[in-house]
């Protein structure tokens, strides 16, 4: 649905924050333009028939996650990267998914079958180091796209 709304077969789609958020992650072009409401209740569905034993483990259980700190680490890991990225920090790392990804593409998968490490972690890791800029050079001298010391690539 949002695809289309991107590719403009649909006008408009009424969507939760946190979605849209996520959404601009992987389609730059979506953006909200009116909020209905400040906040909405989040309720859980839980089937056809009332469940009184099931909706209040439930509850017990989001109470107990909320209070322990469990709901704000969850939150953080799987959405706290959404309010890390600024929307041309996505746009640049789309693009270059599109564009330099495939030429190094080979290397990571050589690099998978030599270390083990699945391809695309070892591609994520170069990518925060180098933005896969194989002449990239730090203020402290470490080099490529890995940002290797040569003392460590040689070790390698």
């Amino acid at each position: 649905m949002l695809e289309a709304l991107s590719e403009r077969k649909i006008s408009y789609v009424a969507i939760d924050s946190a979605l849209i958020d996520i959404a601009t992650q992987l389609i730059p072009s979506l953006q909200a333009s009116l909020t209905l409401k400040k906040e909405q209740p989040v309720v859980w569905l839980l089937g056809e028939k009332p469940n009184v034993e099931l909706a209040a483990r439930a509850n017990a259980f989001v109470e107990r996650v909320q209070r322990d700190g469990t709901l704000a680490k969850l939150d953080d890991r799987y959405f706290g990267h959404v309010r890390r990225l600024s929307q041309a920090d996505v746009v640049t790392f789309l693009g270059e998914i599109e564009t330099t990804l495939p030429k190094l593409r080979k290397y990571f998968h050589a690099a998978e079958t030599i270390s083990g490490i699945d391809w695309r972690l070892i591609a994520a890791i170069a990518y925060h180091e180098s933005h896969w800029d194989a002449n990239a050079t730090s203020y402290t001298n470490v080099r490529g796209i890995m940002m290797l010391t040569e003392e460590t690539a040689d070790r390698l």
